[in-house]
């Protein structure tokens, strides 16, 4: 018998095609069997990353109101949704916490899956004050990592939960033997992945090394940019299209090292999707990165810097324990990521 009812709010796969969404859907997925969910699917226009349009507010501004029609309707043991960390998203946030609060007294649980909060995010004023206000009417916050965890608690007097991410399937690990010359990149192509920086840097180390190759796989958020990643396309560098489950993972497993060379992550799934499979990978150091590799892993990089993501892409080809880098990886998944140990904590929020 199912304890409630739970409203959600937010982006999910296969709709929308990042992390977050997919983390949305791999919590509603092991919440499905405590809950009788009712879902606000948020629908976002991948080409308007990051700009304010009139056709996103009129689409939030409907949300909002679905939100407050469903609260006033029935009554919900939880409100769950994601902080999402911009100007017009905190608005949008504090919008929905209000809207639900006014209508129904379910608890609250906000998930903020970046890793900047404090570095960027609460920096401004206006981001302060929102933030303020969206923690004092919410009851619960999840968290990615331990080390977010006094400060948050500092900041929203609220109990906060840490939750890593976790993957939607895990497939059979298969230990890696050698350090193989093929790479591959598989996020979205935006600037701000870092996707520029490292074709640039393939480029040049591929007419030294010609033995290397890269494969980029992801969806396009514009056209300009589309042209000027297309332009690196080489005999050495294969830009793909977007993989999904099966085709990623078989990409995955059969590559010799994933590259992140993201300016700001959180918690990344796909590098989670990697070591699960025991495939080493070479990322920049930035949000928790460092949760998943460990402190003292020899191939992380300066975010943006591309001589450090070149170095740390040759020292990797030298680097001779390929097996013991694979095994260790694969132990902290099962750990610390795996299905099992998400579900645990996640029913330990819901209760």
């Amino acid at each position: 018998m199912k304890k409630g009812k739970l409203l959600f709010y937010g982006e999910l796969s296969p709709d929308s095609v990042h992390g977050v969404a997919i983390s949305n859907t791999i919590n509603l997925r092991m919440l499905e069997p405590e809950f009788l969910i009712h879902i606000i699917r948020e629908k976002s226009n991948f080409g308007h990353h990051d700009r304010i349009t009139l056709s996103k507010i009129f689409r939030v501004s409907g949300d909002l109101c679905s939100i407050a029609l469903k609260s006033l309707k029935s009554k919900y043991l939880f409100f769950y949704s994601v902080f999402s960390l911009s100007v017009f998203g905190g608005i949008k946030t504090l919008g929905s916490v209000l809207l639900f609060r006014f209508f129904n007294r379910g608890t609250i649980v906000l998930h903020i899956h970046r890793g900047d909060f404090f570095s960027r995010y609460y920096k401004s004023w206006v981001n302060r004050v929102i933030s303020r206000l969206i923690f004092f009417i919410s009851d619960r916050i999840i968290i990615l990592s331990e080390s977010q965890k006094s400060s948050f608690e500092q900041v929203a007097h609220k109990p906060v939960y840490v939750l890593y991410n976790t993957i939607e399937k895990e497939y059979p690990f298969q230990s890696k033997k050698e350090t193989g010359s093929g790479f591959i990149y598989i996020s979205n192509y935006l600037r701000e992945k870092g996707i520029v920086d490292l074709l640039n840097v393939f480029s040049k180390l591929s007419l030294e090394r010609p033995e290397l190759h890269l494969n980029t796989y992801g969806n396009f958020s514009d056209e300009k940019l589309k042209d000027s990643i297309l332009a690196f396309a080489s005999g050495n560098i294969e830009i793909g299209r977007a993989v999904y489950e099966d085709e990623k993972f078989r990409i995955l497993s059969g590559s010799g090292c994933l590259i992140l060379p993201s300016w700001n992550e959180g918690l990344p799934l796909v590098l989670l999707e990697a070591i699960s499979v025991g495939t080493p990978v070479i990322a920049s150091d930035t949000g928790f990165v460092k949760e998943i590799t460990g402190p003292d892993y020899p191939f992380l990089f300066k975010p943006g810097d591309k001589k450090s993501l070149e170095s740390a892409i040759l020292k990797f080809l030298e680097y001779g324990k390929a097996k013991e880098l694979s095994d260790s990886l694969n132990k902290t998944y099962n750990d610390k990521f795996s299905n099992c140990a998400h579900n645990e904590i996640l029913t330990k929020i819901f209760i």
